[in-house]
């Protein structure tokens, strides 16, 4: 701390000459006393980013007081994406047959249908299509009727996308949506 705070002192004082006298070795003793603070100021900046990772990785395992310091202060959208949270299934049918009946204008009424009518010969979606199909989606696109973002299917992972698939090929077989 006191060899930074030295040469600043340095290079303020070597700046203050320059401005007195500007000469071309003013000039060049200037230069070569802040390249020195920007080296020092460059070093302790990662040796202080160094210990702080340190300190954390080293308290993950202990009370974990200091990464909660951390957690803490990640502003409220990050920290939300942080925790995940398993819906159950059922909460899921209830909330796409709430949005299905609530913006269908052919369903006024309450009830479900429950007849399917299952077609023959018609070929199921690929995992690679589904893959093709969620790759082309666009990110940082607004939500629709279902409340879910693009995103939550493009980066899904190796469970959302079997049930994905197998939502989609059941609607596409028995031409409804559960």
């Amino acid at each position: 701390m006191r060899r930074t705070k030295n040469a600043i002192e340095n290079k303020r004082t070597a700046y203050q000459k320059y401005l007195q006298n500007p000469s071309e070795e003013n000039l060049e003793t200037y230069k070569i006393k802040r390249n020195i603070v920007k080296t020092i100021v460059s070093k302790t900046h990662k040796e202080f980013w160094d210990r702080f990772i340190s300190r954390i990785e080293s308290d993950i395992f202990g009370e974990q007081s200091m990464a909660y310091e951390v957690l803490k202060h990640v502003n409220q959208t990050n920290r939300d994406t942080v925790e995940i949270n398993n819906i159950e299934d059922q909460i899921w049918i209830k909330h796409y047959k709430n949005l299905w009946y609530k913006n269908s204008p052919q369903n006024d009424s309450d009830e479900q249908e429950t007849t399917s009518t299952p077609s023959a010969g018609i070929d199921e979606i690929s995992d690679e299509e589904l893959e093709q199909s969620l790759k082309s989606m666009k990110n940082r696109k607004g939500a629709g009727l279902d409340e879910l973002n693009s995103e939550l299917f493009k980066y899904r992972g190796p469970v959302l996308s079997n049930r994905l698939l197998e939502l989609i090929n059941k609607c596409w077989k028995e031409r409804s949506i559960p």
